[in-house]
């Protein structure tokens, strides 16, 4: 049993270090190989993230959202310092946080305002930069927020069909049969359906919104027509100033549900008109998919002039012509591919990175001389 245990010993150790102590102490050419092989690619591993790894845009990274609350806290502190401390000091804490949210999302009631001319003068940089600032602010938390809120309905949704789908399983291909129908019904259905299909989906969110105000209906004392009507008003940022809190404790509140209001409904209106245009674009889409290759089509897609067009070719005029990209864009993926082809081979191998690894330890060494 050692004499076994220690010949496992020496074929682990030549595993490791690309050698085979035999009669001779001679190496095996293939697994010295492999190891070293392996040893490189382990030692120039890029650290950071590939082309592969997921892209993700600046609205959906936790450092917008961060950068988000960031600016509003910002915001809300100056408004408390400048006004109540300084330029208007009958104002209360929470009056300068209301003021605050009723100029940054432009509502403007028009019931605290500024009267002294040091905070008028300081209003002007103040609004403007709360509602350039902050304006994107809002945008990107009434987005997460409808996206939070999507994901549940979807998820139970998800499961809903599932438990649906176990119960045809059999049924493989009739169910692919209908899903196709349905699919094709989807396509020409109206736009009204659409958006019902919108209030349906954003429903709890808005429903929400609406017991938010509710609340201050009820804290001020309004009727239900008047608390509707306030929603509707401050949620569009029309803002007449007939109807706005008056008591401390509903100011406070309306800190809160001012932006959160303007932000989810902004977002779903900006959502519906998005989604009408993009039916719109997938009509010419498929208008312009159905026309016939013309010999003129093959000279404008032949961008290296050799006769024939080729996959890459044609895919980049595709996307060009149907405004899914811009030629800018589809220019500086050409540029990269041939900055990373470092071969010059027309495709990236393995060759390519060991070049390019090589090439930026000679310069890091250069650069150290």
């Amino acid at each position: 049993m050692p004499a076994l245990r220690d010949k496992i010993n020496a074929a682990r150790h030549a595993m490791r270090f690309g050698s085979m102590r035999g009669t001779a102490g001679e190496r095996t050419p293939m697994l010295s190989e492999s190891v070293r092989d392996r040893n490189f690619w382990q030692k120039h591993r890029k650290k950071g993230k590939s082309l592969t790894g997921q892209f993700t845009t600046f609205e959906d990274s936790p450092r917008a959202l961060i950068g988000c609350f960031l600016a509003i806290v910002v915001y809300l502190v100056t408004a408390i310092v400048a006004f109540s401390l300084i330029f208007e000091p009958d104002w209360t804490f929470i009056d300068s946080l209301y003021f605050a949210v009723v100029t940054f999302t432009t509502v403007g009631y028009g019931d605290v305002v500024p009267v002294s001319q040091g905070g008028r003068i300081f209003c002007i940089f103040f609004v403007f930069f709360g509602i350039v600032i902050l304006g994107v602010a809002l945008g990107i938390l009434g987005d997460r927020l409808i996206q939070a809120q999507e994901h549940v309905v979807n998820s139970v949704k998800n499961r809903a069909e599932s438990r649906v789908m176990d119960m045809f399983k059999e049924d493989t291909d009739e169910t692919e049969r209908a899903a196709t129908v349905i699919k094709d019904v989807e396509d020409e259905r109206p736009l009204w359906k659409d958006f019902c299909h919108f209030l349906f989906t954003d429903g709890p969110i808005l429903l929400f919104i609406l017991l938010l105000a509710i609340v201050i209906g009820h804290g001020e004392g309004w009727s239900y027509t008047d608390t509707f009507y306030f929603a509707m008003i401050t949620t569009t940022t029309v803002g007449y100033g007939d109807l706005e809190p008056q008591t401390q404790s509903m100011r406070l509140f309306a800190v809160f549900f001012i932006p959160l209001s303007v932000a989810v409904l902004a977002n779903i209106l900006g959502r519906i008109a998005g989604y009408y245009m993009d039916r719109q674009a997938a009509k010419n889409e498929k208008k312009f998919l159905q026309r016939e290759l013309t010999l003129a089509d093959l000279t404008a897609m032949d961008v290296d002039g050799d006769g024939s067009v080729t996959l890459g070719e044609f895919l980049s005029f595709m996307l060009v012509a149907m405004q899914k990209v811009d030629k800018e864009a589809i220019d500086e993926l050409i540029e990269l591919f041939e900055k990373l082809d470092a071969d010059h081979s027309g495709a990236l191998q393995k060759a390519d990175l060991i070049l390019l690894t090589r090439r930026d330890n000679s310069n890091r060494q250069e650069g150290l001389v």
